[in-house]
């Protein structure tokens, strides 16, 4: 590989590992001179994974981390926001959004996941541990017809490499991500555990684990703001968290038939804010109800700003025995933790004025 392309301190040179100056001044995109050879490139490269950088990037782009216990159904949501982004999502915001970097990394894990349930009906493998080994994020370019444009860099990490301090610590992406996606397996909590059995689901795990997946994370982000300065009130984490309650189709029948767990949104051309904080007050009683209140208390004592999101990523429940679709996908509600995430940076269009409150 060549040499990783640095600016100095203050921004007036580019130089490479040793610190020897190589290119001249020039902003990210636009063409520059090399010192050496005095050839012109306009090529711009991530200084980390040697990945082309999109134009986008000039703006700024928005990384998430995405964490969750064996068996939450991560991999599944993933796979399904994955098929919403690129099939759903560009026509309901009048926007083109692709792979700049083309399918590649857990991006084009995703894409074997969606061809091998859409055509045998299978459920994809759990997400294994990378033993401190880093993986490719998957990269999204999303570009409004009308202009302006941002880069979307999603990192899967198991719940093994949470769950565990010492490797909580190595998860160096979780440090510097705009945005955190908790998954939650709703069987887990006491109350569902004797219905999960009932299912046909045997490997259900520890109970605590939600909690120590929980616990890492707390960890890596409390050393990384308090490194940086950047706390939020009363010593809270600042960084903002999604948490994602999967399998919802399992307990759609137990509510009533107007709850708005069970509403599948709407789609129109902006994020649903008032929609959004109701599926959260109404999930925060049903977690409750579940036995979830530990969980519920520990996220409200750390973070400064989470939101709750109750998806279904089949529209159905699968055979979990046999780890099989019983029916054909119909995703519910897979995109609003994205697209929080996205209105919270400035991302999305705003609301008609008569539904805003």
């Amino acid at each position: 590989m060549p040499p990783v392309l640095r600016r100095t301190s203050d921004g007036r040179h580019i130089i490479d590992d040793l610190g020897r100056p190589l290119l001249e001044t020039g902003p990210i995109g636009k063409s520059v001179e090399c010192d050496r050879c005095g050839g012109r490139t306009a090529i711009s490269i991530c200084t980390n994974c040697h990945s082309l950088l999109p134009e986008e990037m000039t703006g700024g782009g928005v990384s998430i981390g995405i964490v969750g216990a064996r068996n939450s159904g991560k991999t599944v949501w993933l796979t399904m926001l994955e098929q919403q982004l690129l099939t759903r999502l560009p026509g309901r915001f009048h926007s083109a959004i692709d792979h700049p970097g083309g399918t590649v990394g857990l991006a084009g894990q995703l894409v074997e996941n969606r061809n091998r349930m859409e055509e045998h009906s299978a459920l994809p493998e759990q997400t294994q541990s990378t033993g401190g080994q880093k993986k490719t994020p998957s990269v999204y370019r999303w570009k409004y017809i009308n202009g302006g444009a941002r880069v979307i860099s999603i990192y899967d990490t198991a719940g093994e490499d949470v769950a565990n301090l010492q490797s909580a610590i190595n998860q160096q992406h979780l440090r510097s991500s705009n945005a955190i996606v908790l998954v939650l397996d709703p069987f887990m909590f006491p109350e569902n555990r004797r219905t999960a059995q009932t299912k046909g689901i045997s490997d259900l795990g520890p109970e605590n684990a939600h909690a120590d997946v929980i616990d890492g994370l707390v960890t890596v982000l409390r050393q990384s703001e308090q490194g940086r300065g950047t706390s939020g009130k009363q010593g809270k984490i600042s960084t903002p968290l999604a948490v994602v309650v999967t399998k919802m189709d399992a307990f759609w029948q137990g509510l009533d038939e107007h709850s708005p767990l069970r509403s599948h949104g709407q789609d129109e051309s902006y994020f649903d804010d008032i929609d959004s904080r109701t599926m959260h007050d109404h999930l925060l009683s049903l977690i409750d109800r579940w036995g979830g209140s530990t969980l519920i208390n520990k996220l409200q004592t750390e973070f400064a700003t989470f939101r709750l999101f109750g998806v279904s990523a089949l529209g159905n429940e699968p055979d979990y025995s046999h780890a099989r679709l019983a029916s054909t996908l119909s995703p519910s509600r897979v995109a609003d933790p994205l697209l929080w995430v996205l209105q919270n940076e400035g991302f999305l269009p705003k609301p008609p004025k008569s539904t805003e409150r």
